[in-house]
């Protein structure tokens, strides 16, 4: 079986990541066949979210499509505070040791892939699935698939900002 998980803060949920969420189930080769939206109670590299871990998981159930393939997953919400991808898969490997593992990020994650804690035994763990994002379009020295997709121009710190403007 191929499983891919996609992780973030999902802070707020946007129609960027609906559209990953989109082009892996339908365009991933091989073919994906259960996706795992992984919502992270606190990323080590970014500030704690500023929705819950109750609204975030609940903008992922309204707006996620309905797939019998996709699982929104709150395995790192239930861990609390800070945890790295490669608990994440290990967890993931340990449940599924037979299986194909990939791993869904944004081109902006992938530029900062070799920062990741473990990073080069992440890769040994999975095959990484790299979303274009706008203005971005390279694959790096790092082993990748490019995602088939046009890149969507929002960002959840975009967003953000916005927000915060309207309310000063």
């Amino acid at each position: 079986m191929n499983i891919a998980l996609f992780g973030g803060s999902f802070d707020p949920v946007h129609e960027g990541h609906l559209a990953v969420i989109n082009s892996v189930l339908r365009f991933a080769s091989p073919q994906i066949d259960k996706l795992h939206i992984v919502p992270s109670a606190q990323n080590p590299q970014k500030r704690a979210p500023h929705h819950s871990d109750a609204d975030r998981l609940a903008q992922l159930s309204q707006r996620c499509p309905k797939d019998v393939r996709l699982q929104i997953n709150p395995i790192e919400i239930n861990q609390k505070g800070p945890i790295y991808t490669i608990d994440t898969v290990m967890s993931f490997r340990k449940q599924f040791p037979k299986d194909r593992l990939f791993l869904v990020i944004g081109a902006d994650q992938y530029q900062n892939i070799q920062t990741w804690k473990e990073w080069e035994t992440l890769l040994s763990l999975v095959t990484l699935l790299v979303a274009p994002r706008e203005g971005d379009s390279s694959i790096g020295d790092v082993p990748a698939e490019r995602l088939v997709m046009d890149p969507v121009p929002v960002s959840s710190t975009d967003i953000r900002n916005l927000a915060t403007e309207k309310r000063s």
